[in-house]
């Protein structure tokens, strides 16, 4: 006897657009469309059955459910009540509800302590496209009424990040907060350095406020420091400023030299042909003593692997996996792949072989967490070769780092792959290392397409 047919739910009957248009609606807010959703599927077996098959939910809605769920265990119904529960959870903004993102700006911004205020600004800012107009509002201002002079240092930095979050008002006086810091240079310096990162959402008056603010610091370390730090705005600056750091990031300490290389590896276009040949000399010949400096430049240099010539970016891989110290050559080699799609699948196929080859989990962890943004220029079988490494790390930090550098690359992974990393990430421990890696599986995700 056949069983009698079943008969279509509510949301069956509704035209796919709108039905569609339901699910964009719910799925406007990771944790509150991963509570609707779930709350909607207990209504019935049929809607259960329907959202389990709904094709335009095997991607974002997929990963994050398990994600929301897991940062769910970092809170109670009391709230936050010290710096400890906000620094675990702070970065998982995006899969906590907006009243607790709330509660956590509430709690961060009302200590009494500055360096406690400060620290609590900086974690909230890693997540701070996910948070309202208003905890925005009160993040920076509390950053900019901050007293202690290197506590405010530190949170300007830490909001810079978040800069284009901001209106232009806000970004004009974080800018006029670092430059008049009076009474502690080292932390002027370091609130300089650290807008470095800021620079493609500021005003072309604030961009040169800053280079000129910095070639104005009389203690030649300071301003050695500072210069350092504006070099990551490379690609955003204008010809002259380009010039101006590049000059004199060449006759840097060899520390911040490495620092200086690494920004001005992203803006590579922006240079001249003479200079990229400088840079690449520098970097890849004897402008290194320490073997650690010149493995962060090489990283650093690969971000601009689109701007060399194909001998150079040979030269380049074949220095990354020349270092003999396994930890540089490690971050050497993680920097690589920003530069995949510039280079031979050969080549390519040489530098993941080397990685897979290391040893010592935490130096394969932090080469193949380098991976994750050249994740589109890899074979299917090579995808999942490194999901399953992730996975199998046993010590948790190392595991938290290959999955969260992997996470990078979940758009380019196929639905075995991404469930692999969230069920890694899942397992384990919670604390540090598993927040580290579900935010970043959860800030990968926001970039899937549902429909």
């Amino acid at each position: 006897m056949n069983p009698a047919p079943r008969s279509p739910t509510i949301f069956e009957r509704l035209p796919r657009s709108l039905w569609h248009a339901v699910l964009g609606h719910l799925l406007s807010d990771a944790p509150g469309a991963v509570r609707d959703l779930n709350a909607l599927g207990q209504t019935s077996p049929g809607i259960r059955r329907q959202l389990d098959e709904e094709p335009c939910l095997r991607s974002k809605y997929r990963v994050l459910s398990p994600l929301v769920s897991a940062a769910a265990h970092y809170f109670d119904d009391t709230g936050p009540t010290n710096i400890a529960q906000i620094v675990s959870p702070g970065p998982m903004l995006g899969l906590i509800l907006p009243s607790r993102r709330k509660a956590l700006v509430d709690r961060a911004i009302s200590f009494a302590n500055d360096g406690v205020k400060s620290r609590a600004i900086v974690v909230l800012s890693t997540g701070i496209k996910h948070l309202d107009h208003a905890d925005r509002s009160a993040l920076c201002t509390a950053a900019l009424g901050i007293v202690d002079e290197s506590s405010k240092a530190d949170a300007i930095v830490g909001l810079a990040a978040g800069m284009g979050f901001f209106s232009e008002t806000q970004r004009e006086q974080l800018v006029a907060a670092a430059i008049g810091i009076e009474d502690d240079p080292y932390s002027r310096a370091c609130a300089i350095a650290g807008l470095g990162s800021a620079m493609a959402d500021l005003t072309e008056h604030d961009r040169t406020t800053l280079v000129n603010a910095a070639f104005s610091i009389n203690n030649e370390h300071l301003r050695s420091l500072a210069v350092a730090g504006l070099c990551r705005g490379t690609p955003h600056l204008n010809v002259q400023h380009c010039d101006r750091l590049f000059n004199a990031a060449l006759g840097l300490p060899e520390f911040l030299k490495s620092r200086a290389a690494t920004g001005l590896g992203a803006g590579l276009g922006k240079l001249t042909e003479v200079q990229r040949d400088s840079l690449f000399e520098v970097v890849t010949g004897a402008g290194f003593e320490v073997s650690l400096h010149k493995a962060h430049a090489t990283a650093g240099l690969a971000a601009g692997m689109a701007h060399l010539r194909r001998p150079q970016r040979e030269t380049l891989v074949a220095t990354a996996l020349a270092f003999a110290n396994g930890h540089d050559r490690a971050l050497a080699v993680a920097g690589l792949g920003a530069g995949f799609a510039h280079v031979d699948e050969t080549l390519v196929s040489q530098v993941v072989a080397a990685a897979l080859d290391i040893n010592v989990d935490r130096q394969r962890a932090l080469a193949i967490a380098g991976f994750g943004i050249g994740m589109a220029h890899l074979s299917e079988n090579v995808r999942s070769e490194l999901v399953a490494v992730a996975a199998s790390i046993p010590d948790a930090s190392s595991k938290a780092i290959a999955i969260a550098g992997l996470g990078a690359g979940v758009k380019h992974m196929n639905e075995p792959q991404r469930g692999g990393l969230v069920t890694a990430a899942i397992g384990i421990q919670a604390g540090p290392d598993q927040a580290r890696a579900i935010c970043a599986l959860a800030a990968a995700a926001e970039l899937l397409d549902d429909f």
